[in-house]
């Protein structure tokens, strides 16, 4: 889980004081991968689909989005994928907080 801290300059009456927050992003827990759809599959089509979602503070993700695709037959997996995924969420000082616009990428290949 990738983890960096985030400075947040706090200033008070008293003058300027310093606080850190803990920061840790939201992590994959392991789900089932997408369905290839099966027309594409007859077609030996391949595809890329880029996915955005918020991630909520169960770990559930919630409006998924298509932000890019190569081939719009993969469109309907991927975003089934994207619903279907759970994660780790992300957290703030120990405690779980929403990740908005995680970005998910979804490459459909075939194996020669």
């Amino acid at each position: 889980m990738k983890k960096f801290l985030l400075l947040v300059s706090v200033v008070g009456l008293s003058g300027g004081a310093f606080a850190h927050a803990e920061v840790a992003g939201a992590s994959q827990l392991l789900t089932k991968g997408p369905v290839y759809p099966a027309a594409m599959l007859v077609k030996n089509e391949t595809g890329h689909v880029t996915l955005t979602a918020d991630i909520d503070k169960t770990g559930h993700t919630v409006n998924c989005q298509i932000i890019a695709t190569t081939n719009p037959g993969f469109n309907e997996s991927a975003l089934d994928y994207c619903r279907r995924e759970l994660y780790r969420p992300a957290a703030r000082n120990g405690h779980p907080v929403v990740e908005h616009r995680h970005r998910i990428n979804v490459d459909f290949s075939l194996d020669k």
